[in-house]
């Protein structure tokens, strides 16, 4: 329907104030150009990249959204594959006036294998999220195992029936699991 596709980078409500400011003058400016040459083309108006930009339609999307977190799982029992999504929430850090950007679990999801291969890409972006960022850890939405987020070696997540041996469905190794007493890089996909 339209060029000119953008992406609202914040939510807070100053973003929000600058970004109807930014409509509003590019309406103006537009309707302005309008009446005085007999354009019908859309001005868009400068405004800080830190709140919006533009999204160029012609390349392939390599950039997740930043408010979820989207990981891509593979059940233990059944090798069906899900998806676990959390959700972007601004959390206070124990400093005065500081908040800490993290993620709370939104819901783990049955996916259909075919459909989600056909609309996904085969390229791997190396997409990387800190678990100090993750809270939550869903039960798996195939065989309601209890831990639905087990980070294997090999980078695969699935999930486990609870802390002990298991074998990961991605790659076959056999391991013990248990909570990691520090913070790992965890494969996240675009979606």
């Amino acid at each position: 329907m339209t060029d000119n596709i953008l992406y609202f980078k914040n939510s807070d409500s100053n973003s929000y104030k600058e970004f109807f400011k930014w409509v509003s003058a590019s309406i103006k400016s537009t309707s302005e150009n309008i009446n005085h040459s007999n354009q019908d083309r859309m001005n868009l108006n400068n405004i800080g990249s830190d709140i919006i930009e533009k999204i160029d339609i012609s390349k392939e999307q390599k950039v997740p959204d930043d408010n979820y977190v989207v990981l891509k799982a593979k059940c233990s029992s059944s090798k069906k594959l899900y998806l676990i999504k959390y959700k972007k929430s601004l959390e206070e850090s124990g400093i005065e006036n500081f908040r800490t950007r993290m993620f709370r679990l939104y819901g783990a999801y049955k996916i259909d294998e075919t459909s989600y291969e056909e609309f996904s890409s085969e390229v791997d972006y190396s997409l990387k999220i800190s678990s100090d960022e993750l809270l939550g850890n869903p039960n798996c939405p195939c065989c309601g195992n209890q831990i639905g987020a087990a980070h294997c070696t090999c980078g695969g997540i699935h999930c486990i029936s609870g802390n002990g041996e298991a074998s990961c469905p991605w790659c076959g190794n056999v391991g013990f699991y248990g909570q990691s007493d520090g913070y790992f890089d965890i494969n996240r996909t675009l979606g």
